[in-house]
């Protein structure tokens, strides 16, 4: 195996995670704003004067869940990306 491989797969392999961890951080902020704002509506003085009870819009929480649900596949996918053999890699790559 050539070194010259071996760099390039080490150079796309880090761009790519860099990449995926961008992807992920920017996932978590997006579902954090959503979850901050479902909240937060479901606090609101007059809904909750009338029932004495703080609702939750299920379109927001829906779409909460949604958002959860991609993190967790997105997660999923990249640990399972990283049981892949390195002689998979470099012939993908370098070939």
């Amino acid at each position: 195996m050539d070194i010259r491989c071996n760099k390039r797969v080490i150079g796309k392999v880090a761009l790519l995670v860099i990449g995926i961890i961008i992807i992920m951080n920017a996932l978590f902020l997006l579902k954090g704003l959503l979850g901050w704002y479902m909240v937060k509506s479901g606090l609101d003085e007059e809904v909750v004067s009338k029932t004495e009870i703080p609702r939750v819009s299920q379109y927001r929480l829906a779409s909460h869940l949604g958002l959860a649900f991609i993190a967790y596949a997105g997660m999923f996918w990249s640990g399972l990306g990283q049981f892949l053999p390195r002689s998979q890699v470099c012939s993908c790559y370098c070939h």
